[in-house]
């Protein structure tokens, strides 16, 4: 429900169903979302009431996660809570109605917000269309290192600096050997999940970065890591096919 409009801030009313409504409780949590008008952003968002299970979800609903949507025309842009995962995506959808009912009324006024829809120019990048930039730092013939960079979490948002990596791969079987983080640019607290040893160690042994999981509640930056591996992978696969040298024409045995 759209509270106030004042051709600046928007302002709505939303309901959406959250964990104990999964669960058939029937309660909808309920939240207050502002809306930069001019660029169809989220100026602020606050629950006013929170149904779901107790205990379950809360984190979904701290100042520090919600203040991480201000200024996004995309909640998909920010990782769910990892053990909040139906209240992020409730939440989510609540975000995504309210941006979409401003298009709507946009529309039907006639006036252009980057909500109805945003110019091609002011559209932030996605790391995937940031194709990873790799480099090889060198190559005995049985261990390949590679310094990569590739676009985030904060990419994604249009802050611009790339997470940076050091990958090692072995050259006969085409598997990584190790893989550290040298750089992390990603929104502070945003991703962090899967720049942590543990994570980075599962990579260890693969020739293909898909066959780790996501990181629950750090999709875009684990994402962003696995395009970086992969570009280092194939560029190692390419190197070893140069090297090879042409086979011998077999002679007609006698």
């Amino acid at each position: 429900e759209e509270a106030s409009n004042d051709g600046t801030t928007a302002v709505f009313k939303t309901k959406g169903g959250g964990f104990s409504f999964l669960n058939g409780g029937g309660d909808k949590n309920e939240a207050e979302i502002e809306v930069d008008v001019p660029t169809g952003t989220i100026k602020s968002i606050k629950f006013t009431k929170f149904s779901d299970t107790e205990g379950i979800g809360d984190q979904a609903t701290s100042d520090d996660y919600l203040s991480r949507f201000v200024g996004v025309s995309d909640p998909e842009a920010v990782d769910d809570v990892s053990g909040a995962t139906y209240t992020s995506k409730s939440l989510k959808s609540m975000i995504q109605q309210a941006l979409d009912g401003l298009k709507k009324n946009a529309s039907k006024d006639g006036k252009e917000t980057a909500a109805a829809p945003a110019k091609e120019e002011e559209s932030p990048l996605k790391y995937a269309e940031c194709e990873p930039e790799v480099e090889e730092a060198s190559n005995d013939g049985t261990t390949a290192v590679f310094k990569t960079k590739g676009g985030g979490f904060s990419f994604l948002n249009g802050g611009g600096d790339k997470n940076e990596a050091e990958i090692e791969v072995d050259v006969p079987t085409g598997k990584i050997k190790s893989f550290k983080v040298t750089k992390f640019s990603d929104t502070p607290g945003v991703g962090d999940l899967a720049t942590a040893d543990d994570i980075l160690s599962r990579f260890v042994g693969v020739s293909s970065p898909d066959e780790v999981d996501n990181v629950s509640g750090a999709t875009f930056t684990t994402n962003s890591l696995k395009s970086m591996i992969e570009k280092a992978l194939k560029q190692a696969e390419q190197a070893a096919k140069s090297s090879t040298p042409a086979a011998l024409p077999a002679t007609e045995s006698k």
